[in-house]
């Protein structure tokens, strides 16, 4: 089926563009119609959808990602079949791979390499304690945002052992380079692969490149087997040893070499750049007669790590979070034998997890209802309306309640201050976000004067926040009134809801009712409403006394004496 703008996938999901091709699928950019959000929607290419192996592993994908809540690990919405066209749900990312960027910036610094390593760290580790080894870390599977957060994706990769015309020899090419000698070999995959990886990717971060490279993907791959990786500060002297110790220990070639778990690799990573370790001497491990030994290779190899025999061939399977899918695979199994199958386990799982497990079982995942719960975590299944292993018809439709988190009554906080209103939202587990707003009744700074949810309003703890506006005295930038009229100088006084404080003296320079000079005022000044600032306001210039008429003509007025005090007629701020 081919995809064009504007098609409709499962009747909601209404196709914009073509944003990424990979050998397995294509991703589009989609617009949800109901939830009116942008959304990515992986499609399994047409060819391998005809193909049961490879629509497991796109169904192991979504099961997979769906049971990992995680900020670094992509998250998936929805999963489905449309006309034999298998497709995945998630959201959309801006930004770019790990691979773009670091080809963007040539190399990363110390820093945002270690920031990076602790995020992809964080979001495997989760995955590790579910049971499920991602098998193929790289940095094209890593997608950084633009404030540096990232986020894993790709979890569908599991063993292949055969090769296949179909898969695309660039993406074969493209997990070579990270491939951990044990993969090489055809063992089981482990939490010491994904290691084994993540110090290839950390490699590649500080130097530019990747530590091996070579014509074929066989040449390749006996490197990761036989060759020590190179040392990351022959290609930048400046990288302390106590990171690149954590580059050479995570890509031993001996799994019982390497971290036990990522969280020892975590600890290392956030004391890698204390001022005692930076120079710690160099770690070695001596490979063993075994590591030594070099798989068969056939003849005429091609572009494929297939090509290399493993030793002994193991089945792998997703284990640990992934039983709902275990148990699903089961009944479906047993579907083939009888027209009737049971309802698989709903309870508590999330809506993509019911509508892989419903799928495998033979049957279809119909309305999905929303309600509050105090008991069932948001986002997980209430219940059914068939309970489990109850014996249905195939492709029945089941329908679920999911739980869209507890509900309360909105509290009222409007009045109080702010520090006893946010212990109450703390309490009660309301998030909340904080404006300043000028007091709209004269309220002293701090007092909560709106509150976006009414009082008594039912509010989702989990998903709503509520705004609340405290009342903040606006700092406001005193002009200089020097000048004014004592009437402009009020109303100024008046608009910012200043107070004046007024007093008078003469000048000789000043008309009368203007301002003299501000005490208090110094170009910058800021103060907030209800403050008071003084003014000295002219009286005019000071009356000059007239000598009065001398009454006896005979006498002379006297003359003034030389150490009479002489009154000045200038004010203050003048001259």
């Amino acid at each position: 089926m081919e995809i064009k703008a504007g098609m409709k996938i499962d009747n909601r999901y209404q196709v914009v563009e073509l944003i990424g091709e990979g050998g397995m699928a294509n991703v589009y950019l989609a617009e949800d119609i109901i939830l009116m959000r942008p959304v990515a929607v992986k499609v399994l290419h047409e060819a391998l959808a005809k193909q049961e192996r490879f629509v497991e592993r796109f169904r192991r994908e979504a099961e997979a990602v769906a049971s990992l809540i995680h900020p670094h690990i992509v998250e998936i919405y929805d999963v489905g079949e449309q006309d034999s066209m298998y497709f995945i749900v998630m959201e959309l990312l801006e930004g770019k791979t790990l691979k773009e960027y670091v080809r963007q910036k040539h190399f990363l610094s110390v820093s945002e390499t270690i920031s990076i390593m602790r995020q992809a760290c964080q979001a495997v580790e989760l995955a590790h304690k579910n049971g499920i080894i991602h098998r193929d870390l790289k940095p094209q599977n890593i997608f950084i945002k633009e404030d540096g957060t990232i986020k894993i994706m790709d979890f569908g990769i599991a063993y292949q052992q055969e090769a296949s015309p179909l898969t695309q020899t660039n993406a074969v090419m493209g997990s070579v380079h990270y491939l951990s000698p044990e993969q090489a070999k055809g063992e089981n995959a482990t939490v010491q692969t994904d290691i084994y990886s993540l110090g290839i990717v950390m490699y590649e971060m500080l130097t530019g490149d990747v530590p091996f490279t070579g014509e074929s993907a066989v040449n390749i791959v006996l490197q990761h087997l036989r060759e020590a990786i190179p040392y990351v500060s022959d290609s930048n002297m400046h990288i302390p040893q106590s990171v690149e110790n954590i580059v050479i220990k995570a890509t031993a070639k001996n799994a019982a070499d390497r971290y036990k778990n990522l969280a020892e690799m975590k600890v290392d990573l956030d004391t890698c750049l204390n001022v005692e370790r930076m120079n710690e001497p160099r770690i070695f491990f001596e490979p063993s007669e075994e590591e030594l030994e070099i798989p068969e290779v056939s003849s005429d190899v091609t572009e494929s790590v297939s090509n290399i025999k493993p030793k002994k061939k193991k089945l792998v399977f997703l284990t640990g979070g992934l039983a709902v899918l275990i148990i699903a695979i089961l009944i479906f199994l047993g579907s083939f034998l009888n027209s009737d199958v049971l309802v698989p386990e709903l309870v508590n799982k999330t809506e993509a997890e019911a509508k892989i497990a419903l799928e495998l079982a033979g049957l279809k995942l119909g309305k999905v209802e929303s309600i509050p719960s105090d008991t069932v975590e948001i986002g997980k299944i209430i219940k059914a309306d068939k309970e489990e292993n109850t014996k249905v018809k195939k492709e029945e439709t089941i329908n679920i309640t999911v739980s869209k988190g507890k509900q309360i009554k909105m509290p009222s906080i409007t009045g109080i201050m702010q520090a006893e209103a946010e212990d109450i939202l703390v309490n009660q587990g309301i998030k909340y976000k904080i404006i300043k707003g000028k007091p709209l009744n004269g309220e002293a700074e701090g007092i909560i004067i709106n509150q976006s949810v009414a009082e008594g309003m039912n509010i989702l703890i989990s998903t709503d926040e509520v705004e609340i506006t405290v009342a903040e005295n606006e700092e406001i930038r005193l002009e200089n009134l020097e000048g004014y009229f004592l009437s402009q100088a009020k109303s100024y006084a008046s608009e910012r809801q200043l107070e004046l404080e007024i007093t008078e003296d003469f000048s000789e320079s000043v008309a009368e009712n203007k301002i003299i000079f501000m005490p208090d005022y110094w170009p910058g000044k800021t103060v907030k409403i209800g403050d008071t600032i003084k003014v000295v306001v002219s009286k005019g210039p000071k009356p000059v006394e007239i000598a009065k008429p001398i009454e006896n003509e005979g006498e002379k007025p006297k003359p003034i004496e030389e150490d009479a005090p002489i009154v000045s007629s200038r004010l203050r701020g003048e001259g």
